[in-house]
């Protein structure tokens, strides 16, 4: 199977900073289930999910919408770089629940309206590992821990939280990111007004290379495209 399943080489463990939780996260140790445990199938599986979901809903609804918004783009966008079908379902519940964590984040960092602090930002950035200890524990679910944990990473390594680059983030968390990034432009929030598709590209297009897989950026500006021309026929 393509580069989805691609690890490069990466030695070693990466201690997070003291600002998050203690632990040592090495890449192997999260990337094992996501390697051999490639099933999404089962009972505890859609029972987790609906009840994650729930749970975030009632907590926060504003991040409820856009974990659905994501993984619907998410998943358009992994049929049309031609994912085969088993890929673009783990997509699908990686994008679900990427934002799960939030869930463990003050209601008063999530909706404030201006810029969050240094404090603040340490807070929120924790996000990716409350998301992905969830899921850890669950049967079925151990394969979508390094989307949820890295689907804040950046193309230029310049992400959170261990700061992974290029190819070293899974394709999955890659494909997330884009669509996390596109929803997030194009959506009203209380710290910023939306922005219309062609200004959502146009910032896509700026952080081709830096924040996000340029290859992705041309997929998702061609599926956009492809979007566009159908709903005006």
């Amino acid at each position: 199977m393509r580069s989805f399943f691609t690890k490069t080489s990466i030695k070693g463990g990466y201690t997070i900073p003291s600002r998050y939780y203690i632990w040592e996260l090495t890449y192997e140790r999260v990337t094992t289930n996501y390697q051999r445990n490639f099933s999404l199938k089962g009972e505890e599986v859609s029972s987790f999910t609906k009840e994650a979901l729930i749970q975030l809903q009632q907590y926060h609804a504003v991040t409820y919408h856009h974990s659905l918004r994501v993984s619907t783009l998410s998943v358009a966008l992994a049929k049309y770089v031609g994912l085969e079908k088993e890929e673009f379902e783990l997509v699908r519940y990686g994008a679900l629940l990427h934002d799960i964590g939030k869930m463990n984040i003050p209601l008063t960092i999530l909706d404030k309206p201006g810029p969050l602090n240094e404090s603040e930002r340490d807070i929120i950035e924790q996000h990716p590992y409350y998301g992905s200890d969830k899921v850890a524990m669950v049967p079925g679910l151990e394969c979508l821990r390094p989307l949820i944990l890295f689907h804040h990473e950046r193309w230029d390594g310049n992400g959170y939280p261990i700061g992974l680059t290029g190819a070293q983030i899974p394709y999955a968390a890659r494909i997330i990111a884009i669509a996390d990034a596109y929803d997030v432009i194009t959506s009203w929030r209380v710290y910023k007004p939306k922005t219309s598709v062609a200004g959502a590209i146009k910032e896509l297009e700026r952080c081709a290379g830096t924040q996000l897989d340029p290859s992705l950026v041309e997929a998702i500006k061609g599926l956009l495209t492809v979007k566009r021309k159908s709903n005006s026929e």
